[in-house]
């Protein structure tokens, strides 16, 4: 896909996502680095993978 494509097609919530990426390695740090409420950081991440951007790796907790 064309880079300017690509940049034109984000989202403004995925705009406000991807500067905090590198500093951001769970969901948590990325709400809090970046304002976004769960839901909106979650969603900004679903569409950076749906549009192959990113891979979100999910990592389950279990109770002890």
């Amino acid at each position: 896909m064309n880079i300017d494509i690509l940049i034109e097609t984000l989202h403004p919530l995925e705009r406000k996502a991807i500067p905090h990426l590198k500093n951001s390695k769970t969901l948590k740090e990325l709400q809090k680095n970046s304002g976004l409420s769960e839901i909106e950081a979650m969603r900004a991440l679903q569409w950076l993978e749906n549009k192959k951007i990113l891979k979100i790796k999910t990592i389950m907790e279990q109770d002890i």
